[in-house]
């Protein structure tokens, strides 16, 4: 199973340096809107969350492309072919997380392709709410933090 960025909004700061380090890696440009990662804000319960590709399982993103841009390789990631992209935009409303998005300028699908195995957002993380673990492992642990939060509730 292929490696996943695991999302801890715990420990997210709001200081979106992902955003700045993951669009300067893909278009040398520091704008939020080429990066591939979003921060979330909630200012009204102090909260952020990031939100990435999860790479799913049966991507709805993937099924929705009438242009077959979105594929998903052998090993798990979610790819683009921005050649084939028609720029619709299906797969932005299709994805559940929120996390596809249209590049600013040329109006083609984005998405997180991992960095090649090296994420920048993940090195760029100074609060560690960012971490690159194998795709089992991020699954479990959402999980696992989310049974957390909502038994400490009762």
């Amino acid at each position: 199973m292929r490696s996943t960025v695991f999302v801890n909004a715990d420990l997210c700061t709001g200081c979106k340096l992902c955003e700045l380090v993951c669009a300067d890696a893909h278009e040398g440009l520091t704008g939020p809107a080429f990066s591939r990662i979003r921060v979330e804000s909630f200012p009204r319960v102090n909260a952020w969350f990031p939100v990435v590709c999860a790479h799913c399982a049966k991507p709805p993103c993937v099924a929705a492309c009438p242009s077959r841009a979105r594929s998903k390789d052998h090993g798990g990631l979610v790819a683009i072919d921005a050649e084939s992209c028609i720029g619709c935009g299906q797969c932005v409303l299709a994805c559940p997380l929120g996390a596809a998005s249209m590049h600013p300028d040329d109006g083609f699908a984005i998405g997180c392709d991992l960095c090649s195995g090296s994420p920048a957002c993940v090195e760029a993380c100074a609060s560690k709410a960012l971490r690159f673990v194998p795709g089992v492992l991020g699954a479990r642990g959402r999980r696992r933090n989310w049974a957390l939060k909502n038994l400490a509730r009762r």
